[in-house]
């Protein structure tokens, strides 16, 4: 068996997968909860163990686990170096520590990167594609697959589409970095709530002002109060739309992929909606206003076809790679 681990910036998923990846039994708790560095690894663990003893059998060790978790971590320690969501965990080890704590071996990759990979190859694609993956939650990750191998640079930044910048005025907004003009500032989940804030602070009509009286303002708030006809909600959607087509753009004049895939919670609605439809349209739009024809022509642009499973997924196929042909691209292994 394997185990995935999916550390979100709002909720973290446990898939358990038997050996050919179909689901056995998964669970979903609070980042919340295991925010403290202090009591993560500890609470973790106590997940693991539990899934182990699924259906009532006796505790069984995973052939190993893999973590899809966010930021940047040093290759070969697993030292987080740098996260914009979990900035309590930069500096420290806890994945090295689970590993020791629950005695098997833990397969470390960046979470975008996992769900590229597992949307690379649910799409059975070939293994001359290539596919980009823009995770949109309470920030933006990013994954690349190129020739069916993951993309991660030098330092482990080499996804970090979040962090590139489309604002460059002295006015542009601050990211959960700290540096100012990413694109997460804008259309990470964050972002959004900050934007339609300003605007709401600055006096514009919205039946938004309402609503947020009943409860906090979120993307989902905000999609709701869009279908029902308020003007700033669109307008907030349409330009989140335009702010990921500038960015989708820079992307595709480095990379040129074949796909690009946009997964994660943020997607107001998805296929399922007429809201989600348009904000992916608007999107595809800007992206073709900004590029040259061959990209503009030949990119395609669509969601995620695993939605909010791809990343507990990609962690398991790294876990099961480990365990197949050893340490995979772009990733960290720690052993007991």
């Amino acid at each position: 068996m394997y185990l995935g681990i999916d550390i979100g910036g709002t909720v973290t998923k446990l898939g358990l997968f038997c050996g050919d990846l179909n689901l056995i039994a998964e669970e979903t708790i609070e980042t919340d909860s295991i925010r403290h560095p202090g009591t993560a690894c500890d609470i973790l663990a106590d997940r693991v163990q539990q899934f182990m003893c699924y259906d009532g059998a006796s505790p069984n060790r995973p052939l190993a686990v893999g973590v899809a978790a966010p930021g940047v971590f040093d290759k070969q320690t697993g030292l987080v170096k740098q996260a914009a969501n979990l900035p309590q965990w930069e500096n420290r080890n806890l994945y090295a520590d689970l590993s020791h704590v629950i005695g098997s071996t833990v397969v470390l990759v960046n979470d975008a990167s996992a769900a590229a990979l597992a949307e690379f190859q649910h799409r059975e694609l070939k293994e001359t594609n290539s596919l980009v993956l823009l995770t949109l939650g309470t920030g933006i990750g990013g994954g690349i697959v190129i020739d069916g191998r993951p993309v991660t640079g030098s330092h482990g930044c080499g996804a970090e589409v979040g962090h590139m910048v489309i604002d460059h005025s002295v006015g542009a907004r601050s990211c959960g970095c700290g540096r100012v003009g990413h694109l997460e500032a804008y259309a990470g989940a964050r972002g959004v709530v900050k934007r339609t804030d300003d605007q709401l602070a600055a006096g514009e009509a919205s039946t938004l002002h309402a609503r947020t009286l009943l409860e906090p303002l979120t993307p989902k708030v905000i999609a709701e109060e869009a279908e029902a006809g308020d003007p700033l909600s669109q307008l907030i959607i349409k330009q989140t739309a335009f702010y990921l087509g500038v960015g989708i753009s820079q992307i595709c004049h480095v990379i040129d992929p074949d796909h690009v895939v946009l997964g994660g919670g943020m997607n107001f609605g998805g296929t399922k909606t007429e809201l989600g439809r348009s904000f992916l349209n608007d999107i595809r739009q800007t992206l073709r206003q900004f590029s040259l024809d061959q990209i503009a022509e030949s990119t395609e642009v669509e969601f995620s076809a695993l939605g909010n499973a791809a990343g507990v997924r990609g962690a398991a196929i790294f876990a099961r790679s480990y365990v197949n042909i050893g340490t995979p691209d772009g990733s960290c292994v720690l052993t007991p």
